[in-house]
């Protein structure tokens, strides 16, 4: 694990299948050993690795205004994984903490879009990843707007 020095997870056995718990973040080598009666290492297979790692991601966030109308688009950028199908979350700022404004599915080329009408006054918005499984977390950054 993670280049740690080797370790047996299964002693001497017959059996050609196993099942381990293994960590999310980490990436693991797996080996197997052949080994002669008096229990010596007689053959070792090729490594087989096993990464847990997150893909890393960016978002970026646009907006274009048509009077109060304003479309939010965001894009989400994912290196070695797909970014179609993900959730993102617009937020809106209020001066004290991040609020859940609306939420999009990016498509196949990972982009996201809002509709609003707003109404007249200052706005903070960002959009936000909460990552999953197999991409990590990512926010853009902070968006200032002003509706007269």
């Amino acid at each position: 694990r993670d280049g740690r020095p080797s370790q047996i997870l299964t002693p001497a056995t017959t059996a050609t299948s196993a099942t381990y718990s293994l960590a999310a973040g980490s990436v693991y080598r797996f080996t197997v050993a052949a080994l002669n009666e008096a229990g010596a290492e007689r053959e070792l297979s090729e490594p087989w690795t096993v990464s847990l790692r997150r893909a890393g991601s960016q978002l970026t966030l646009a907006a274009r205004r048509a009077g109060r109308k304003v479309v939010f688009q965001s894009v989400l950028r994912v290196a070695g994984a797909a970014a179609a199908g993900r959730t993102l979350l617009l937020e809106g700022f209020d001066g004290k903490r991040w609020t859940s404004a609306d939420t999009a599915t990016t498509d196949g080329a990972g982009v996201a879009a809002w509709r609003f009408t707003l109404e007249r006054g200052a706005y903070r918005v960002r959009a936000r990843f909460r990552g999953d499984d197999e991409v990590a977390e990512a926010s853009s950054r902070p968006l200032d707007l002003e509706i007269r």
